[in-house]
């Protein structure tokens, strides 16, 4: 697999590390260089991305029919012919030291009025401004994704959850981010089940196939084919990490099945593709910054499962968007942020994750203006474009009863005890959704504040989007639209519309409205 490195303007991670890059003519750190998270591109011109798939490991065994090649300095330097598997097994670890810290509030470094104004604000509070994301130069374009995160620390990761308890309610956005202080290494050995085939190597190696059968990792007894190249890496832990180094287009044929239906009309999905493509390329530098990769495979970023995942209709609709990017009117990539089901109305970015009013993520109706009176609103069916196809009907609208055990039990994980008497909506958003939400009853009332905080606290509600109903015995009905927080694209909205002949671009352009469709690469 040919690489071409990256046109680096500057990398700004939560590490010390971060901006050392190494000299011309010094021997590849593949280690070093995976933690420091440089960016590549394929012989397409597309970004690789660095996918976690496996963590934690003391063996793993790596194959492709036709041969595994080994390459200890990842790209560069000596290529070692090995058989058709290699079992991977660590000898000795030390694991890295790591940071933590509480973010109060975090600001795009490309508004530096709103930086300098946070920075002011909370200085009583003795924050240190720490950059997080990179700036990189793709051919006339510019990646943007840097951001300051105010932060109080460091602490130790049981310090930092009580920091987060402590300042929950003045900054509900608040959260624990993390850098290391030092990197882990250790030795591990690569072999053929005989022995015959032997190489030992310290901190990190490289993996691609001899020929063009892909590689496939062997954990619990199962076998999980790739695109691109395996590379097994020492994580902070002292243990062994796999991870799959790939094109973001293959990465995305991998992940959109389990953002969409691949039976949805394929308009919808290739508005689905290019707004998962925006959201790789803008986590990218925000996740796992004390990881040797970009993004893990699990829910948290995106499900990831290789090769064994992918479907026609998806790989098609990704091939045919292939490099397709929303930017903003001055030129930065869009965040482009989804949720399954608006409900009928989309929601403002500053009231689900606090910050600056995103013109491009405003709360607009998904259809016909929902009826301002909310009980009637819930209880008619949905005329909005996410309710329009039958499977999205369950998400438009829902109804839940939850026991006065259930509330108790998981009302208790934001320090609620007792009984509830009452549920009162102190603020909603542009959609209705609640944005603080004051519990009565118990020892004392508690408010709570943040669209994801209320439904969880309420035992995992689809949405904020609700009203509620006391019935006997303590136990309360919810009645609801939704599904998610309802920024940016809704899911239903985009298969609804697609279904009524809209095309992607046009889909694109309601649910970020003054965005522009270009092609990056």
């Amino acid at each position: 697999m040919r690489k071409i490195l990256l046109t680096l303007v500057g990398l700004l991670a939560l590490s010390p590390l971060a901006s050392a890059t190494a000299a011309a003519d010094e021997p590849v750190d593949l280690l070093k260089t995976l933690y420091q998270k440089r960016f590549t591109l394929d012989h397409t011109g597309a970004p690789l991305v660095l996918i976690g798939v496996a963590s934690g490991l003391d063996a793993v065994e790596i194959s492709s029919p036709e041969g595994v090649d080994l390459l200890p300095n990842g790209t560069s330097g000596v290529r070692i012919s090995g058989p058709k598997t290699v079992k991977i097994t660590r000898t000795s670890g030390t694991p890295g030291r790591v940071q933590h810290y509480l973010a109060l509030e975090a600001v795009p470094l490309s508004d530096p009025d709103l930086v300098a104004k946070t920075r002011v604000r909370l200085a009583p509070r003795g924050v240190t401004a720490r950059e997080q994301g990179y700036v990189i130069s793709m051919g006339p374009r510019m990646l943007d994704t840097r951001r300051v995160l105010f932060s109080l620390g460091p602490y130790t990761a049981p310090q930092a959850s009580e920091a987060m308890a402590r300042e929950r309610a003045a900054f509900p956005h608040a959260f624990v981010h993390a850098e290391f202080a030092t990197l882990p290494t250790g030795t591990f050995v690569a072999a053929s089940g005989d022995n015959a085939f032997r190489v030992t190597q310290t901190g990190a190696m490289a993996f691609e196939p001899t020929a063009k059968a892909p590689l496939a990792y062997h954990l619990d007894g199962k076998a999980h084919r790739v695109d691109g190249r395996l590379i097994v890496i020492f994580g902070m832990d002292g243990r062994l990490i796999l991870v799959n180094e790939l094109s973001i287009e293959k990465y995305l044929e991998g992940i959109l099945p389990s953002e969409m239906f691949p039976s949805a009309p394929v308009e919808a999905l290739k508005a689905q593709a290019v707004a998962a493509r925006g959201q790789v390329l803008a986590k990218m530098g925000q996740r796992h910054n004390t990881d040797p990769f970009h993004l893990c495979s699990k829910v948290h970023c995106q499900a990831y499962d290789g090769l064994e995942k992918g479907d026609p209709r998806t790989d098609l609709a990704v091939r045919q968007t292939a490099g397709q990017v929303l930017f903003d009117a001055a030129g930065f990539p869009a965040d482009t942020v989804y949720s399954s089901s608006c409900g009928g109305h989309g929601e403002h970015n500053e009231n689900v994750w606090g910050g600056k009013p995103n013109p491009l993520l405003r709360g607009r109706p998904d259809g016909p203006s929902p009826d301002k009176d909310l009980a009637r609103f819930f209880s008619r069916p949905s005329k909005s474009f996410c309710g329009k196809l039958p499977g999205g009907a369950g998400a438009s609208r829902w109804k839940v009863v939850k026991s006065a055990a259930e509330l108790q039990q998981s009302l208790a994980t934001v320090g609620f005890s007792g009984k509830v008497s009452d549920f009162v909506a102190r603020r909603r958003g542009v959609s209705g959704r609640i944005l603080e939400l004051e519990i009565r009853g118990g020892a004392k009332p508690l408010v709570l504040s943040g669209e994801l905080v209320i439904r969880r606290a309420l035992g995992g509600l689809r949405s904020s989007l609700f009203v509620h109903k006391k019935l006997k015995d303590g136990a309360f009905e919810f009645t609801g639209a939704g599904f998610g927080h309802g920024v940016g694209l809704c899911q239903w909205g985009a298969m609804g519309r697609a279904s009524g002949g809209q095309k992607a671009p046009e889909i694109l352009r309601h649910y970020y409205p003054g965005s522009l469709l270009q092609k990056l690469y």
